[in-house]
């Protein structure tokens, strides 16, 4: 993504969120007026000054599951359906938490019909604004700006028909950028002014041309299918696979209704049902988490910084969902300048360890710092441990299906964390795996609680990672 894209972009996305909180605040206050009235008759002037300092934290509320819900991320290939439906459940889940807050703290007055008027209002003026805000887009910036510049990995007389009718009649404004074929001899028609090469010159291709969907429109073993993904990890890419009969059946048809080409998305189907009760629960437990434990973290830095010289805060690059890099908390517990031989796996009785350090990690509040990652959408609180992107780039080379374990975010524990404990070699990584995929193809809510009661089960015997 170049600067000026980039510029766009967030320029787009400040203004998105200036607008939606202005409507978010205009529909609590209507709310309010509705139930009790014109200021000229039985008005509540002091219920309403406390009312309005409740405000801004449920503005920042909404706000949060908009961008929990994908409100500001690629509008490109989301359809009005998708956006609309996407409003409902934003707006269903910050008022499930406002209510569940105005049940357990009494003093919080939040009158049940002004929630109910404020969720009916939010999500009228939220859908009306995006309908709009799209047509005026479309006037400043012109047409271009919603189409989804389209890469289709096939080359056969399959893809092309695909390709013809997602241009034609999908819901979504595609531009084809071109196709891609598995090897030369998969080409039929190399002379075709669209052929853009093999698999192995899209790393030349995403540095020339915007790519925004990549459509994989073939039959190809999911080895190469993953590779695919990989050569798009440092990309906000979205991918689509047109399933084979079988591939319907026993898959995920994660598309959107309203597209007329069925699209299955690389996830799985478990994932698909229980994201959004995820989602909603990863987000309420982190933002509890960070306000309740912000006195512990804090001595905790202090701590840190005391006991050896370097920030009290550890950064790292991860790989997160689909491989994609995003930076990692952690309270420090190494020397600093401890890896300057380069990157290597912790192991047992790891002299670079700090003596405060060995503590923080024996109990693992040396981790708290990523319930931030948790709460910007980056991680979850329970699925696999997110790795380096050097390590991961050397296991998938090593270990067959590895890359499995990218499909879904990583967490701050995890099935394999608790169950098979650190793996510090490439054959432990091997076993590991193994309960990562269990995982994935169990995931659930009664599973994430087991995993949750063995983590403090963990923690509380001081058996913490290395």
């Amino acid at each position: 993504m170049n600067r000026e894209t980039w510029t766009s972009k967030l320029t787009l996305i400040l203004g998105s969120l200036t607008i939606d909180a202005l409507l978010v605040l205009c529909a609590d206050i209507a709310g309010f007026w509705i139930r009790f009235g014109r200021a000229t008759g039985p008005f509540p002037r002091p219920n309403f000054a406390d009312f309005l300092k409740l405000l801004l934290p449920i503005i920042v509320l909404r706000l949060l599951c908009f961008f929990i819900y994908g409100l500001y991320d690629k509008p490109k290939y989301k359809t009005t359906y998708d956006t609309v439906l996407n409003i409902i459940k934003a707006t269903t889940a910050s008022t499930l938490v406002i209510m569940v807050a105005a049940f357990l703290f009494r003093a919080f007055a939040y009158p049940r019909t002004v929630i109910f008027y404020s969720w009916l209002l939010t999500i009228i003026l939220i859908i009306a604004w995006r309908i709009l805000a799209r047509r005026l887009i479309n006037l400043v910036l012109g047409k271009d700006y919603f189409i989804s510049h389209t890469l289709i990995v096939g080359t056969d007389h399959s893809a092309q028909r695909i390709a013809t009718r997602l241009l034609r009649e999908a819901h979504i404004s595609r531009k084809l950028v071109g196709f891609i074929s598995l090897s030369r001899r998969a080409d039929p028609q190399p002379e075709n002014p669209f052929h853009l090469g093999t698999i192995e010159e899209i790393p030349r291709l995403i540095d020339l041309r915007p790519i925004d969907e990549v459509v994989i429109a073939t039959q190809m073993p999911k080895e190469t299918v993953l590779s695919i993904f990989a050569l798009f990890s440092q990309t906000d890419v979205v991918f689509r696979i047109v399933p084979s009969l079988y591939e319907a059946t026993i898959g995920t048809m994660a598309g959107s209704p309203t597209e007329q080409v069925p699209m299955i998305s690389p996830i799985s189907n478990r994932l698909v049902r229980y994201r959004d009760l995820k989602r909603l629960i990863d987000t309420g437990i982190s933002l509890v988490g960070l306000i309740f434990f912000a006195p512990l973290m804090l001595l905790i830095a202090l701590a840190v910084k005391i006991s050896s010289a370097g920030p009290f805060l550890y950064r790292q690059e991860r790989a997160g969902l689909h491989g994609r890099p995003f930076t990692l908390y952690k309270f420090r517990t190494m020397f600093a300048d401890s890896e300057h031989n380069g990157p290597e796996f912790a192991r047992p009785d790891d002299p670079r360890i700090t003596r405060v350090g060995r503590l923080l990690r024996r109990f693992r509040l040396d981790e708290l710092p990523q319930l931030y990652n948790v709460l910007i959408n980056e991680m979850s609180l329970i699925g696999p441990r997110p790795e380096r992107p050097c390590f991961v780039r050397e296991l998938v080379k090593k270990i067959p299906f590895y890359a499995e374990r990218l499909e879904v975010k990583p967490g701050i524990t995890g099935w394999a964390q608790v169950t098979y404990g650190y793996s510090t070699s490439t054959t432990e990584h091997r076993e590991k795996l193994l309960y990562d995929i269990f995982y994935l193809e169990n995931m659930s809510l009664a599973l994430d609680v087991l995993i949750t009661l063995k983590t403090l089960g963990v923690i509380l015997r001081g058996k913490g990672a290395q």
